[in-house]
């Protein structure tokens, strides 16, 4: 990355554009292009530092997310990875701690499908919400963010299957921050470090995605 790209931004890139994280580089340009006409000095005499402040912002966020690499790594930072439960990791390795060839509906269904009844059946809360869990996370890397819609969909049928599941609660925010919903995802990252308050990722996103004060 270029130096000082990402620390030279307080706020996420996005947030500052407007445009959604999964936003193709002639929607960037374009935001861009609006918000500096927006936040011009010339065009804001009366609140010429505040205009000169948003404007040094939005060339710094611009500058960032349309440089492919400094986009990509800061997009591979680790609070915009999906969070997968340490149980399905381990339950996903076979005894050599390579990956095992089953489905991902699979692995978590084996971690998560068990019912603690007698029966030994499987519960119906837990298998929809191994179902729902593994189809989030496939529609959340399916290419060009096309399926960002029905992942959003899926982990909020996965957390009303398992109300405890915090991996689907930051997996909800941070599909809606990819959607460009900024607003939900802060409040989910926030109900996030209700549960958790020590949670580096919620609160990199939570300070990442304020407002202009």
């Amino acid at each position: 990355m270029a130096s000082g790209g990402t620390s030279a931004l307080k706020r996420d890139p996005y947030k500052v554009l407007g445009v959604p994280p999964i936003a193709g580089k002639d929607d960037i340009r374009k935001a861009y292009r609006e918000l500096a006409k927006q936040y011009h000095p010339d065009l804001n005499p009366h609140q010429p530092v505040l205009a000169q402040e948003r404007m040094k912002e939005l060339t710094e966020a611009y500058d960032l997310v349309s440089n492919p690499d400094a986009r990509k790594e800061y997009d591979g930072q680790p609070q915009f990875q999906l969070r997968i439960p340490r149980d399905f990791d381990r339950a996903s390795r076979g005894g050599d701690g390579r990956k095992s060839d089953s489905s991902l509906w699979k692995k978590l269904r084996g971690v998560f499908g068990k019912s603690s009844d007698r029966s030994g059946g499987v519960s119906v809360e837990r298998e929809l919400f191994a179902d729902c869990f593994s189809t989030g996370v496939s529609c959340f890397q399916f290419a060009g963010g096309k399926m960002m819609p029905q992942a959003e969909q899926d982990f909020a049928r996965a957390l009303e299957a398992r109300p405890d599941s915090l991996e689907s609660l930051y997996n909800l925010a941070l599909v809606q921050y990819r959607l460009g919903k900024f607003d939900q995802a802060m409040l989910n990252f926030k109900n996030v470090l209700k549960k958790v308050p020590a949670d580096p990722g919620s609160r990199r996103m939570v300070d990442a995605l304020q407002g202009w004060d």
